[in-house]
């Protein structure tokens, strides 16, 4: 059956309501809001001759929501129901193109905009998908308007409840809500929130080890050298095993990004690395380095707590600004040693080398007698 339909876009982004177009409809998906008391819910408003079928999703962060809704003139759907898959996969596409909806760090689903007028042109491209998307669903004319029943009347039911039950409900009520408690979440998003929280946790995990491994190093110096090797080979396994597990075991997991530099595995933003990842550099790498593991930001590495390995057994652990060592602890495989400090051009700069003792200071690059 043909149908008019008017696609509309809402929900507030951060800062306030928002909707396109805006018209006349804005109360109508204030109220939608109002009535939406779960993690997502189908609203269905009849208002005379014109049918809204309007989705609220509500993101991870408080008080952040997305609203779509589809309104037809003189029709109404038969399955009701099969407009939450239609919604939740528009939703997930807003989040994986990153323009209007992206995930946050920590794999929280939140938005990039304030007001979607600063996004025309993707909510048109939303607004052809949901048209093209509704067109093969079941339809047929709205019978006439139920007199008996108030049309401000709230029909509310679970997402268990049969289809024709909730169709022949949404023409005789006001309003008809039907709430999905969980589960909103297409697969492909699940995947990726569960790889970003992984990688999170792998990272505090071995943050954690290097300051266990800072404080033996302070107080112990024959034990320590022992330990310092294990913890260091321990490590490099677990480094290897989030290699291989996304290279070989599940690699679909994340994203795979190659550039000129370095082979990516990870989130990304605007088509570069942005968020914790992987970065694998090739054996002929002009600075001898081997893997990174930390965050980026817009490509570049970016982090309090960063992981920097190289090819001859060295590696970096601390912050980094703009690919550049700021604060942390290089550690120096050739010498059995260490130095802890403040870098300038990724050279120690003030700080203290150590040998599983203090061996001598630096200040401005010069040594303290």
């Amino acid at each position: 059956m043909a149908m008019n339909s008017s696609i509309y876009v809402f929900g507030n982004l951060g800062s306030d309501y928002t909707q396109y177009p805006d018209d006349f409809t804005q109360n109508i998906f204030r109220v939608f809001n109002d009535n939406a008391s779960s993690e997502s819910q189908l609203i269905i408003r009849r208002d005379d001759n014109l049918m809204y079928y309007g989705y609220i999703r509500k993101l991870d962060v408080t008080p952040q929501y997305i609203g779509l809704c589809v309104m037809l003139n003189g029709v109404m759907f038969l399955k009701p129901k099969t407009l939450f898959t239609v919604f939740e996969n528009t939703v997930a596409d807003l989040v994986a193109r990153g323009i209007i909806l992206q995930f946050d760090d920590n794999g929280k689903i939140t938005s990039k905009i304030s007001y979607l007028s600063q996004q025309q042109q993707e909510v048109e491209r939303v607004a052809t998908i949901l048209n093209h998307d509704i067109s093969g669903l079941e339809a047929r004319k709205l019978p006439p308007v139920s007199y008996g029943i108030s049309n401000t009347a709230v029909k509310r039911f679970p997402l268990s409840e049969k289809n024709e039950t909730i169709a022949e409900a949404s023409h005789q009520y006001g309003f008809t809500v039907v709430s999905k408690k969980s589960g909103s979440d297409t697969v492909s998003i699940n995947s990726f929130k569960a790889t970003i929280s992984r990688l999170n946790k792998e990272k505090a995990d071995w943050k954690q080890k290097f300051q266990e491994q800072q404080r033996e190093n302070i107080k112990l110096q024959t034990k320590q050298r022992n330990m310092f090797w294990v913890g260091l080979l321990s490590l490099l396994l677990a480094v290897m095993f989030v290699i291989l597990y996304f290279k070989v075991i599940n690699p679909s997991e994340v994203t795979h990004y190659e550039t000129d530099e370095f082979i990516y595995y990870g989130p990304l933003k605007n088509k570069k690395p942005h968020g914790v990842g992987v970065a694998i550099y090739p054996n002929d790498d002009k600075d001898g380095r081997k893997y990174y593991i930390g965050n980026f930001v817009d490509g570049k590495r970016e982090d309090k707590n960063a992981i920097l390995f190289y090819q001859d057994g060295d590696y970096y652990y601390g912050s980094m600004n703009g690919d550049n060592w700021r604060y942390g602890m290089f550690y120096l495989n050739s010498d059995n040693c260490y130095f802890r400090g403040r870098f300038l051009d990724n050279t120690p700069y003030t700080g203290t080398w150590y040998d599983y003792q203090e061996r001598y200071s630096i200040t401005m690059g010069k040594t303290n007698n």
